[in-house]
Parts: C-alpha cells; structure tokens; sequence
C-alpha cells in the first residue's frame, strides 16, 4: 500500500503535467524531485517515469522478463 509520500510524489508528478513551462518550478518541487532522483537502492514497485513510451515498453519488457522466463 502506497504511503503519504508515495502520494505526495504522484501529486507533485501531476503538478507537472498541467504546470506552464515557463514558470520556474517551487522550492518544494524541485526538492522533491531531487530527493528521488537516482536513488541507489530503488524498489521494484517504486513509480519509475520515463520521457518516452519507448523507454517505458523496454522497462516493462525486462521486468516482465525478470518475473516470468516465458517471456
């Protein structure tokens, strides 16, 4: 089950999709974002975002990979 900051994190990715490009983004965003940023030890279920669905298809391969060897 996710927790508040899992939820926090989600919100803030959100506030991105509809924020204007040219303003800058606030201090907690980008707190935020630095705070997960590579990460050294990242969860499997951890919310990846990736700025291509070519680049997602590829993550979602080699986990589905990983999980099932019928793949």
């Amino acid at each position: 089950m996710p927790n508040d900051d899992d939820a926090m994190f989600a919100n803030t990715l959100n506030s991105l999709r509809i924020r204007d490009k040219n303003v800058p983004f606030s201090d907690e965003i980008d707190c935020m974002l630095q705070s997960r940023e590579n990460l050294p030890e990242k969860p499997e279920t951890a919310l990846h975002v990736f700025g291509t669905n070519t680049k997602v298809e590829k993550y979602n391969h080699e986990l589905v990979s990983k999980k099932c060897a019928c793949v």
